[in-house]
């Protein structure tokens, strides 16, 4: 979202990530393509990385009360939450 493009130069100059880059949206798949690593919120983006056989960082807040829910109502034993640990059953 350009609305938010100054918001985040901002904090990733604060951060000391002013040699990072942000990239434009069309140019997605490209980046997930050609990069090392990842860095991702939870959601989809984490099975498009995966798709691209990209090791990804999840960064996402599990509450307590979803965790409790994961755990003992569905029977997940995974330390982690995210979409693709989920369906491969491991960390």
């Amino acid at each position: 979202d350009d609305a938010l493009k100054p918001a985040l130069e901002l904090a990733m100059d604060k951060s000391g990530l002013s040699n990072s880059y942000l990239v434009p949206k069309a140019l997605t798949y490209e980046l997930m393509d050609d990069c090392h690593t990842a860095l991702a919120k939870s959601g989809t983006v984490t099975l498009e990385i995966a798709l691209h056989d990209t090791p990804c960082v999840v960064v996402y807040e599990v509450s307590r009360f979803n965790a409790w829910i994961g755990r003992h109502l569905i029977g997940l034993k995974l330390k982690f939450f995210c979409i693709v640990n989920i369906l491969c059953n491991k960390e």
